[in-house]
């Protein structure tokens, strides 16, 4: 049988006594709705004279809780049209840690809750009650590590309240979710992921003034199409704001304003009054005030972070294929055609094959929305690099590229770990995934990349050649980051001693999107393979040079290393005599297409040492004449080896 919204009872009875003995008590009186579908008003009173008084913070308005419930039970046996006041709550002020959790219209007309208010009822013990209105709850806790203050997120309906705010109190208690009021102050941390972070300022430095790389098309395609068509007013505020600054308040701008207006009911299209009045006046802010097209970026993350949240806990488990094919879009790429959003990723080497440097210029192209190697356009958002091993180098290289792609200036959006992270086996370790998650969300971080270097390091007590550890370990990867964020994974691994393929069980390659392979010759050239893509063909094999540089660092010592650029690369007849030999049997046994077991070849030109891949294989695979696989070779071309 359906469900429906229960109508809230007054039950002051059953009000812990941890609340009735705070001196904060006082009335407050029903106003009518500002517009329809609105709640009514409620105007806190002075509890001694019954005089409307906002002064939330003033105790000397207050009264103790038996003497205001006393007076509530005797204006409740005058009419309705003669009470003065309709209702009695609490002034939260000097009501030492008590923390108040409001959620206001989480309750849906069937009688269910909203998933995110459901894991916050959950989590947070303390009393809990019906609201008012029927639709939302309150939560009366104790958390002293709340340093936040009052916070809201209004499009989710979560409000936290510390101080300075008056309560207007039920009594209706929700035995599902309600507990006693804790004696001792609980972790609130959760509540965080709810609320809309407030990046500092200093985050959108690097967007003023207005960044030429982001036309209106760009913004409508890359940020606005993400956001809900019903916005808070101070998001949509938020958002004009920024466009106005970023299109210099040109008519262009008003128009993309006025088509994200049109897009919900609450701010009309077209409206004088609504729309452009307020654009008008979007033009007066100035110095920390001034919203950017960053601004836009980072709403972009936590509308997404958001809608990810929600689809996972309220999509069914099972759909018609015909609903489901819906949903599918034209693939939405982190790198242009080589790398896609939400997926997993891996870059596979010998140690000092270039891996990490490879690792380091997708970082922060993604974090500086810097096209990758100056070539491949990126979508821009916070990249969080996990430095298992060798974070000191990996700084060292991170300096190399500030100074020869970005003007010597750090890129905001990068982040990376002082330590290292442990996907499996979380309860033994204090750096597993979701502490990571929690700290990213405290943090007001949504990575749209996130990098583990090396996996190795990350495996816990899981075994890369055992197929169920790393199963284990995939599924953690995709649930705890991929799924949550909306991000990309990429993990650095290493390959097999002749680096030819990457280590461990064939979990890992069967459980990646796309695998390159990084090669370093004696010349100094890296070489990329992309050895699996499943969203398109493989990509052709790349070339990366490393251009050095000195810089100084921060202790003032000097600094030489090196940032990758794209370099072209040809085997010549200065290739060894093994290479020809191989490319001449090739020819004459399976000709051009055709494909020989690789230990067969290898006895055919008597080659004896265990380096094939990097005496034959690999130099001819960058030059384009042969493709690989773990045991056969196929011959794609001989005619420009001699050169």
């Amino acid at each position: 049988m359906t469900q429906t919204v229960q109508k809230v009872e007054l039950c002051l009875d059953k009000i812990p006594a941890t609340l009735k003995e705070l001196p904060c008590w006082r009335p407050f009186k029903l106003t009518p709705p500002a517009k329809v579908g609105d709640k009514p008003g409620k105007v806190p009173l002075n509890a001694h004279t019954l005089r409307p008084s906002n002064n939330t913070r003033n105790t000397k308005d207050c009264t103790s809780f038996e003497l205001a419930k006393a007076s509530l039970l005797n204006e409740l046996k005058r009419s309705p049209e003669q009470r003065q006041f309709h209702g009695i709550g609490m002034s939260l002020t000097g009501a030492n840690d008590l923390l108040v959790v409001d959620l206001d219209k989480v309750i849906l007309e069937d009688g269910s809750i909203k998933p995110h208010a459901k894991e916050i009822l959950e989590t947070i013990p303390g009393f809990v009650e019906r609201s008012i209105s029927g639709t939302g709850f309150h939560i009366f806790t104790k958390s002293a590590d709340w340093e936040s203050g009052n916070q809201s997120n209004h499009e989710l309906g979560v409000e936290i309240f510390r101080e300075g705010r008056y309560i207007a109190i039920t009594g209706d208690e929700d035995r599902s979710f309600s507990k006693p009021i804790p004696s001792v102050s609980v972790s609130a941390e959760i509540l965080k992921r709810y609320l809309r972070p407030n990046p500092k300022q200093s985050d959108f430095d690097t967007y003023k003034p207005a960044d030429p790389a982001w036309t209106i098309e760009r913004i409508e395609s890359e940020l606005l199409s993400f956001f809900p068509s019903e916005l808070d007013y101070g998001t949509w505020l938020e958002i004009g704001m920024a466009l106005h600054h970023q299109t210099n308040g040109s008519a262009e701008g008003y128009e993309c304003f006025d088509r994200l207006s049109s897009r919900g009911t609450n701010y009309p299209a077209g409206n004088e009054k609504t729309t452009h009045d307020k654009w008008c006046s979007f033009g007066k802010s100035s110095g920390k005030d001034v919203k950017t097209v960053g601004t836009l970026i980072h709403l972009r993350q936590m509308f997404e972070q958001q809608r990810l949240y929600q689809r996972s806990t309220t999509e069914p488990l099972l759909s018609k294929i015909g609903d489901a094919r819906k949903q599918i879009k034209k693939i939405d790429w982190l790198v242009e055609g080589m790398i896609k959003q939400q997926s997993l990723v891996m870059f596979g080497g010998m140690p000092s094959g270039g891996k990490t440097y490879l690792a380091v210029e997708l970082m922060l192209s993604v974090a500086s929305g810097k096209p990758f190697l100056g070539q491949h356009t990126v979508k821009q958002g916070d990249a969080v690099f996990i430095a298992c091993e060798g974070r000191d180098s990996v700084l060292r290289r991170v300096g190399a590229w500030n100074h020869l792609k970005n003007g010597g200036i750090d890129v905001d959006a990068a982040y990376i770990s002082s330590r290292e992270i442990v996907v499996t086996a979380p309860e033994k370790s204090d750096t597993s995934i979701e502490q990571y998650v929690r700290a990213m969300e405290a943090a007001g971080i949504y990575p749209r990349v996130f990098f583990i270097d090396t996996m190795n390091y990350s495996l816990g007590s899981a075994k890369e050649n055992d197929a169920n550890d790393m199963t284990e370990y995939f599924l953690r990867i995709a649930n705890g980051l991929i799924a949550r964020f909306g991000c990309t994974a990429v993990l650095l691994h290493h390959t097999s001693k002749d680096g030819a393929d990457i280590r461990g069980s064939s979990t890992i390659r069967g459980a990646l999107d796309s695998l390159f392979l990084v090669s370093r010759d004696s010349a100094g050239i890296f070489a990329v393979k992309n050895d699996k893509h499943k969203d398109r063909d493989k990509l052709e094999p790349f070339y990366l040079e490393g251009r050095q540089i000195e810089f100084e660092l921060p202790d003032g010592s000097m600094e030489s290393n090196i940032a990758l650029y794209p370099t072209e690369k040809k085997v010549t007849a200065s290739g060894s005599i093994y290479q020809q030999k191989a490319l001449e049997l090739l020819e004459r046994e399976v000709d051009i297409g055709g494909a020989m077991i690789k230990k067969d070849l290898l006895a055919l030109i008597d080659y004896r040492t265990n380096n094939a891949a990097r005496d034959i294989f690999t130099p001819l695979e960058e030059g384009g004449f042969i493709e690989t696989n773990k045991t056969q070779v196929t011959l794609l071309k001989t005619s420009d080896f001699y050169v």
